[in-house]
C-alpha cells in the first residue's frame, strides 16, 4: 500500500508529464506569416531558409528589403523553425550569423518575445516576415508556409 506522500508524489509526477505533453502538443505546427496585404501567397522551403538565414534580403515579388522577425531562442516555435526547417542547432546558428554579419553580408533578424508580439509587428509592417504557432494565426496576419511537426 502506498503512503500518502507517495500517492501525492505520483499524482504530481503524472500531472507534470501531462502538462509537458500538452505544452509540446500546443506547438504541433509553426506558420510563417506575413502582412495580410502582402501579395505573397506562399513561399518555398528554400525561400524560407534563405530569408531566415539572411541570404535573401528582399521578399519575393517585391522591390523592398524584408524585415525578418525571430522569436527568442528558448521559444518552441524558434526551436522547431531552426531545427526542422533550417537544420541548425542554436550554436551553429549563432556562429553562422556571426560570420555573415562580420563579413558584411547580412543583418540579424529582429527578436521579439512570443506569438502575440510577432503577430503585432508583422501585422503592422507590409514587408515583415515572422513565424508563430499555427494555432495563433488569425486574420491580422497571412500564413504563407506551414511547418508540420510530426
Amino acid at each position: 500500500m502506498l503512503k500518502f506522500t507517495q500517492v501525492s508524489l505520483a499524482k504530481k509526477l503524472a500531472l507534470s508529464v501531462m502538462l509537458c505533453f500538452v505544452s509540446f502538443s500546443c506547438y504541433a505546427d509553426v506558420s510563417v506569416v506575413v502582412h495580410p496585404g502582402s501579395n505573397i501567397e506562399s513561399l518555398t522551403t528554400k525561400q524560407i531558409r534563405k530569408l531566415f538565414l539572411g541570404r535573401l534580403r528582399m521578399l519575393p515579388n517585391t522591390d523592398r528589403d524584408v524585415v525578418v522577425v525571430d522569436q527568442g531562442v528558448d521559444s518552441l516555435p524558434h526551436k522547431y523553425m531552426y531545427s526542422e526547417l533550417v537544420s541548425m542547432t542554436p550554436d551553429n546558428l549563432k556562429r553562422y550569423r556571426a560570420a555573415y554579419l562580420f563579413g558584411g553580408k547580412g543583418r540579424l533578424p529582429i527578436t521579439l518575445k512570443g506569438d502575440d508580439q510577432v503577430k503585432d509587428f508583422v501585422a503592422g509592417s507590409l514587408y515583415a516576415i515572422g513565424y508563430i504557432d499555427a494555432a495563433s494565426v488569425d486574420d491580422s496576419v497571412k500564413s504563407v508556409y506551414l511547418l508540420s511537426i510530426d
